[in-house]
């Protein structure tokens, strides 16, 4: 009678390691969906928020990661304004109109110095998806 050994180590490392059939699809996956969020993110060309131009481009990156689920890839920017707000999602999914207000007692002004005053009403923008798209470029693949 042949005996039956179960190899949970292999199991594992097959289902669960970077390095397995698995975590090499989904590395393979992130990588077209990292590339199709470069090639879609809009770059400013004098930059923003005292950053240069691509910064938010630049910032787009692949984590492994695992949690009770299984494995996974995180793929996005991580770029944020000096203050910590995530704004890729602002370019992402757009903004309402809002109000910008100075922060010390000084006026507000553009990167040419043109002079607004403490408090700008601001339109708002227009929404530039690029992260959405990246999942799509990887389903029609």
């Amino acid at each position: 009678m042949a005996a039956f050994r179960w190899n949970q180590r292999e199991l594992d490392r097959l289902l669960n390691s970077q390095n397995g059939p698995v975590g090499r699809d989904l590395d393979a996956k992130a990588r077209r969906a990292q590339e199709a969020q470069k090639e879609r993110a809009p770059v400013s060309p004098d930059g923003s928020h005292g950053r240069p131009a691509g910064y938010m481009r630049d910032s787009i990156t692949r984590r492994h990661g695992r949690d009770s689920e299984g494995q996974f890839v995180d793929v996005g920017p991580t770029a944020e304004t000096p203050d910590g707000h995530p704004y890729p999602l602002d370019v992402e999914f757009g903004t309402r109109p809002h109000t910008i207000e100075s922060k010390g007692d000084y006026p507000l002004r553009d990167e040419h110095g043109n002079v607004f005053g403490k408090t700008v009403n601001h339109p708002g923008t227009e929404a530039q998806p690029f992260i959405r798209p990246s999942i799509e470029a990887i389903r029609d693949q």
